[in-house]
């Protein structure tokens, strides 16, 4: 296994208040505003599991930064701060926060936590039997680094490893928006519906091959970003499921996402999606 030290602190690995809306391992729920999808339709985007915050700010532009993370059994980031707002969810197994004063938080999978600007410098680490996967999401200043490492403090001897990650810097956000972030995904021969956000959406691929209608423009890189207002719409031919991981920053009350009723041309045939720099670390 090939591994490398990134710009954020972490491993990439080379193989390629808080609101719980669903959990991994539960009956997923159909996403977003379309409502039930019959048996005679193609089947939606399936949520897997999402969390969501809402923020109160004043306006200003922010980057968008989204991470997968492993952390294997023993292993623990450096203590450190975030540079900014956090949202953190578990996935799969369990991972304690051990704060500078040592009190420690066992957090499961389907849980949330969240970090701002000037907490207690913490550790994550897994002391649990398998590994963990975290997924964290960022805003921060445009080209701020997402934490701020603790001086003197000691590197682990098995620190956590990127799987995925992206980012990128949004247009100003509004005083009063909300952060949510999570995974959904879609079956082969499922369709996701053309639509719009109220506010910005940031989608990595993880798994499958997807084609995205962007605009007019076709999308079949790893990461798309989902302007305000914009209608897009995808697709999954197969054979394979879809997973996508997402964050969204919306205005506090607006909906997750609003149905176009008429598209504005035919989705295209399926392309082999192509990394680039935001998408699956080291693929």
């Amino acid at each position: 296994m090939t591994h490398r030290t990134n710009h954020l602190g972490f491993h990439a690995r080379a193989a390629g208040g808080l609101l719980i809306l669903a959990v991994l391992g539960l009956t997923a729920l159909a996403l977003g505003p379309w409502g039930p999808v019959s048996a005679q339709q193609p089947s939606g985007p399936m949520l897997e599991i999402s969390a969501e915050t809402e923020i109160e700010d004043s306006p200003r532009q922010y980057d968008l930064v989204q991470l997968l993370v492993e952390f294997r059994p023993g292993a623990s980031n450096q203590s450190h701060q975030v540079n900014g707002r956090a949202l953190f969810t578990v996935l799969r197994g369990e991972l304690t926060r051990i704060e500078e004063n040592g009190e420690m938080t066992v957090f499961k999978t389907g849980e949330t936590f969240r970090e701002a600007e000037g907490d207690h410098f913490d550790v994550e680490k897994n002391n649990g039997p398998i590994p963990a996967h975290l997924l964290a999401t960022f805003l921060l200043e445009p080209g701020a680094p997402p934490l701020v490492i603790e001086p003197d403090s000691t590197p682990p001897s098995i620190g956590p490893e990127v799987l995925a990650m992206a980012r990128t810097t949004v247009g100003t956000i509004p005083a009063q928006f909300t952060l949510t972030h999570g995974i959904f995904r879609t079956e082969p021969g499922g369709v996701v519906p053309p639509h719009t956000h109220d506010g910005w959406q940031m989608v990595t691929l993880l798994e499958g091959q997807n084609v995205v209608l962007l605009d007019g423009e076709v999308q079949t890189g790893a990461t798309f970003v989902d302007k305000p207002g914009v209608v897009h719409e995808g697709s999954n031919p197969g054979p394979g499921r879809v997973r996508v991981i997402f964050a969204r920053l919306n205005p506090l009350g607006a909906p997750p996402a609003r149905p176009v009723t008429s598209a504005t041309a035919q989705m295209p045939a399926i392309q082999p999606p192509s990394t680039g720099d935001g998408g699956l670390a080291g693929r």
